[in-house]
């Protein structure tokens, strides 16, 4: 491979880059559900990702099903975040074709990750999360 062909790509990758950040520090700058939106939405793509790397059947459902549960767990009771998680977890590792262990443990953490997330945002406010 030349050595302009490896680097050809580079603008566009710096461009989005920057983008994300743009998006992502003005939801963490914004918080409330402008910044509980954005962890749905990446949660769903991280779940979408994970369910691609194990081969599942159903990855765009898995990853929908990933936002949605997010969204869920902010509004229901935290008694319902353990729950929730491992049931999607199991349901995620049912449809893998191989490794079911280990992505359901993937799924597990995506999942509690975006929700302490979330949660540290509302609960300890911009401070907290910046730093």
């Amino acid at each position: 491979m030349s050595s302009s062909a490896r680097w050809s790509d580079l603008a566009p990758r710096i461009l989005s880059g920057l983008a994300m950040a743009v998006l992502g520090a003005g939801a963490v700058w914004t918080g409330g559900w402008v910044f509980d939106a954005l962890i749905c939405v990446l949660a769903a793509l991280m779940m979408w990702e994970a369910a691609r790397m194990f081969d599942c059947r159903f990855a765009v459902p898995l990853g929908v099903g990933a936002g949605v549960a997010i969204g869920l767990v902010l509004i229901l009771p935290a008694t319902a975040v353990i729950a929730v998680s491992v049931a999607l977890s199991l349901v995620a590792a049912g449809f893998a074709t191989r490794d079911r262990p280990l992505m359901a443990i993937f799924a597990f953490w995506i999942l509690l990750g975006c929700y302490a997330t979330a949660h540290l945002r509302d609960a300890a406010g911009l401070d907290w999360m910046v730093w």
